[in-house]
């Protein structure tokens, strides 16, 4: 397990699963970085923002390369689950 932002965690290679729990202007800086670790297939897992986020983080994860798959909700935070295409 690693931890550090993707960009601070001396990632490399490609994975199946990536688990981002950071706020959301991090989410949005790094997710350029997660499209290139993320194998064609592969899932993420984006939380650690309000609801009220949800629409800037799907339409960059979509402009990304992204599709939606679920989220999740609880006490005003939100989490979102994306496949790559």
């Amino acid at each position: 397990m690693l931890k550090g932002t993707i960009n601070t965690a001396g990632i490399d290679g490609k994975f199946d699963l990536i688990l981002a729990n950071i706020n959301k202007n991090v989410l949005l800086e790094e997710m350029d970085a997660y499209a290139d670790h993320l194998k064609t297939g592969g899932m993420i897992i984006l939380s650690g923002f309000y609801v009220n986020d949800e629409a800037d983080i799907e339409a960059k994860a979509v402009a990304h390369g992204f599709q939606y798959f679920k989220r999740s909700e609880r006490n005003d935070w939100s989490s979102l689950i994306f496949e790559k295409n």
